[in-house]
């Protein structure tokens, strides 16, 4: 199945504390974002070495971008 891959950034203080926060809010914050269910979209969450950031990948499979 073809996905399309999408970057957000994000500072470490627009972030929650805890690691289990963060990811919750990621992936909050994609389905969100995508329109998708969490079901349907994947997400990882990571942070940038020597930068107060982090980066958000989300992987939507090509079905779910198509205009109908």
């Amino acid at each position: 199945m073809n996905s399309n891959v999408y970057h957000v950034h994000f500072l470490d203080h627009q972030l929650p504390e805890g690691d289990q926060d963060k990811m919750q809010f990621a992936r909050e914050y994609a389905a969100e974002l995508t329109g998708a269910s969490l079901d349907d979209i994947t997400c990882f969450l990571q942070k940038h070495t020597g930068d107060p950031s982090y980066r958000l990948t989300i992987s939507v499979p090509q079905r779910l971008t198509d205009a109908p």
